[in-house]
């Protein structure tokens, strides 16, 4: 998944991951993880079945570059509030 904050720049998670380890002061890495790891995760968790479900929907849906989440980077559909400001 390749979500992007819509602030005023294109950020990817690992640039993310770098901003918040200098905001926070501690290193923060970011690891793509794939659909069954997160069911595998989630089921550890005792996530019911019927949310387990909705929510490996969910991370299929925002990770579709083509799907109803992909927002074009448009000046509508961006802020001005950079990353650092909304942490």
């Amino acid at each position: 998944m390749e979500a992007k904050l819509k602030g005023p720049e294109n950020i990817t998670p690992v640039q993310l991951a770098e901003r918040l380890s200098v905001l926070i002061g501690k290193k923060i890495s970011y690891i793509k993880q794939s659909s069954s790891e997160l069911r595998d995760q989630l089921k550890s968790w005792g996530v019911s079945d019927l949310v387990l479900q909705e929510l490996l929907d969910l991370y299929a849906a925002l990770g579709d570059q083509n799907g109803a989440y992909a927002t074009p980077r448009t000046p509508e559909a961006k802020n001005r509030t950079r990353f650092e400001d909304f942490v």
